[in-house]
């Protein structure tokens, strides 16, 4: 171990590995063995930590089934807050809006598919002479 010798909570001194502040396992005085006492659910299941975050969302060690199931109960949540909301202000049914890219005004939908359809179209290019072959060029030239 790299770490700095503990101080003892009672005398405020260093304490000394060899005067047998380790227990009988190896561990110190602090890492005690959390497997006995409250660490685990009646269940089986062996959760080190049930501390929860601010959303519900429990954290540490979690089998896989309760992620799940805390998934599931957050988007029913998430959808029923959505489904409460008046059409306004959660945007159902509305039309969508575009915008001209260079000055950020609003453009109707018919206008957007016309400078969409003009962007994609590729124009054809008149090629220059220097482009073909002598042979190409005669047969050009002959038909």
């Amino acid at each position: 171990d790299l770490s700095p010798p503990r101080r003892n909570r009672g005398s405020g001194g260093q304490s000394d590995p060899s005067e047998g502040s380790m227990g009988r396992d190896g561990r110190g005085p602090d890492q005690s063995d959390r497997s006995g006492d409250g660490g685990g659910h009646s269940d089986g299941v062996n959760t080190v930590n049930t501390n929860t975050m601010t959303d519900g969302t429990t954290t540490g060690l979690v089998d896989a089934a309760t992620v799940v199931k805390e998934a599931d109960e957050k988007r029913k949540i998430a959808r029923a807050r959505v489904m409460a909301m008046k059409d306004d202000q959660s945007g159902r049914g509305a039309t969508t809006q575009f915008r001209d890219k260079s000055t950020g005004q609003m453009i109707d939908a018919d206008e957007n598919r016309k400078r969409q359809a003009a962007a994609n179209q590729t124009t054809e290019r008149e090629r220059p002479v220097w482009a073909r072959g002598v042979a190409q060029a005669r047969g050009v030239i002959e038909t």
